[in-house]
């Protein structure tokens, strides 16, 4: 597999293979070899965190939104797509990461779920 898409094709994430780059909105974004690690940041709020330490398998099973980042050797970091289930961009993430030889590193991030 030499091409690996990631996203809708509005707003779509390709990582070419034989090119060795990373498109974003049809935008070169980067090459692979300025690609130090790929980044999946689920967005969580600690209620659901909690029921995930006790194992609750409906709560394991809720989706979660997540965005997919590209985090360079020069210290930035690109936003190169979102999901509204991390489970399906994990699985695209990790193609693209096999195809460019690169980590993959999973954080999640707390949000207050109760309006202001």
């Amino acid at each position: 597999m030499s091409v690996v898409k990631v996203g809708p094709p509005w707003s779509r994430a390709v990582f070419d293979g034989a090119a060795r780059a990373v498109k974003f909105r049809f935008r070169s974004v980067g090459r692979f070899e300025d690609v130090k690690q790929l980044r999946l940041r689920e967005y969580i709020n600690p209620f659901e965190e909690e029921q995930l330490l006790n194992s609750h398998p409906e709560v394991q099973k809720a989706p979660r939104s997540a965005e997919l980042w590209l985090d360079l050797k020069d210290g930035r970091g690109i936003h190169v797509g979102s999901a509204v289930q991390a489970g399906l961009l994990l699985m695209d993430a990790s193609s693209a990461a096999a195809l460019m030889g690169v980590p993959i590193v999973s954080e999640r991030t707390h949000f207050d779920p109760t309006p202001a």
